[in-house]
């Protein structure tokens, strides 16, 4: 009987680390999809900021319009949009 207890716990202490195992690597995956969330906003920003810099070295300034739209970051959102909309469908695939 004692034997018996012995594997009966052996078994249940594994069962517990697998089941943990897998918590941990849900937690883990969420975590890397904000990462990568995280990433493309600051891949958008960036590369908009970029465009924005290189039109002002270009041409020594911003139009009022320009200046606005990079405040706003409105570009920088349509492209996170578009980045999004690739996303979800690449997960729905």
């Amino acid at each position: 009987m004692a034997l018996l207890r012995a594997m009966i716990q052996r078994v249940i202490v594994d069962l517990k680390r697998a089941v943990d195992a897998r918590e941990h690597a849900d937690r883990i995956i969420e975590a890397a999809h904000a990462l990568v969330e995280d990433l493309h906003k600051s891949r958008a920003s960036l590369e908009v900021t970029l465009e924005f810099l290189q039109r002002v070295a270009e041409t020594g300034g911003l139009s009022r319009a320009e200046l606005l739209d990079f405040y706003r970051a409105e570009p920088a959102r349509e492209r996170l949009a578009a980045v999004a909309r690739e996303m979800a469908e690449a997960e729905a695939a």
